[in-house]
């Protein structure tokens, strides 16, 4: 083994158990809701509201229909009190069930817009709403489990495919089965899992897939869950440069696959050749949206270029 691989391998387990050593996260936000518990890294830290009864992610259950609408109100984000902001005054509003192109430069605040919807960080100012409701007030766990993330580095951890597939959760049912199957038929992995030795259920290591084939199966992950919640949940994919590693023929089935799905999709995006497949594109720079609209609105401007990289 050489110094820089068991450098590497040391640095892996530093990472690993800084994780372990995390404590688990408030229900707590910034914004200006509830009444004040106290105060981290100079800020304000208040309790949300207890959702109505006619909240649309209530923990009743009950309320409007779930559809996937998010709405950036004047939203801004520091991820330290005194550092300059990485969010300034963002404005966008995406209507459910669109596939929207998120294009810009480095540090122009795409990873900075996924961190704000997803509550990883507390935004300074503004609102953000899904269907109509403040995140603000949902439980945590309920907001980020109404949202799934297909990352750009497709993960898979030794185990069974079933295993993977479902997160670890020890889920398992004849109709789990027969929805994972439609799942990897769809993403065209069926053929290739169905030859596996034991199926789902064989062990299976990184190294057993191409960059392609894992990331077909991270988003084969994503899609399973999003079914299984789709009755309690809005359906919305983020996608922070999923293809960026893979080649060309499975980068095209993966676009194609995310694209035709039912649900609202934000994908950070490196390649200009698929931006006419979506319907919106969204160029940030500095922290805030520069322009937006249809690709051919953009793309017929005269002399405008869509800027997708390099990418942050």
């Amino acid at each position: 083994m050489t110094f820089t691989r068991l450098e590497t391998q040391f640095i892996s387990v530093e990472r690993v158990a800084e994780f372990c050593r995390l404590e688990e996260e408030e229900e707590v936000t910034s914004c200006s809701h509830g009444k004040r518990s106290g105060r981290r890294a100079g800020e304000e830290i208040v309790e949300p509201p207890r959702p109505p009864a006619s909240h649309p992610h209530g923990e009743q259950g009950g309320g409007a229909r779930r559809r996937g609408e998010i709405v950036f109100d004047n939203v801004s984000l520091r991820y330290e009190f005194d550092k300059p902001r990485v969010l300034r005054g963002l404005n966008l509003r995406v209507r459910a069930g669109t596939k929207v192109a998120l294009c810009g430069r480095t540090g122009c605040g795409k990873s900075s817009l996924f961190a704000a919807l997803c509550r990883l960080y507390p935004i300074s100012s503004g609102t953000i709403s899904i269907d109509g409701a403040d995140i603000a007030t949902w439980p945590l766990k309920k907001l980020r489990s109404s949202m799934k993330v297909v990352a750009q580095d497709a993960l898979l951890l030794e185990g069974s495919l079933l295993d993977n597939l479902t997160s670890f959760t020890g889920s398992d049912s004849p109709d789990l089965r027969r929805d994972i199957w439609r799942v990897l038929e769809h993403v065209g992995l069926k053929e290739k899992i169905d030859r596996l030795p034991g199926g789902l259920d064989a062990n299976i290591r990184q190294d057993d897939f191409s960059e392609g084939e894992r990331q077909l199966l991270s988003l084969s992950r994503a899609l399973i869950s999003t079914k299984s919640n789709s009755t309690e949940t809005p359906l919305i994919l983020l996608c922070d440069e999923p293809t960026s590693n893979v080649d060309y023929a499975n980068d095209e089935r993966v676009h194609r696959v995310i694209l035709e799905l039912p649900c609202t999709v934000i994908m950070i995006c490196h390649r200009l050749q698929y931006i006419a497949s979506f319907d919106q594109v969204v160029v940030l720079e500095d922290g805030s949206v520069l322009e937006q609209g249809s690709p051919s609105e953009l793309l017929a401007e005269q002399g405008q270029e869509i800027s997708c990289g390099p990418m942050a």
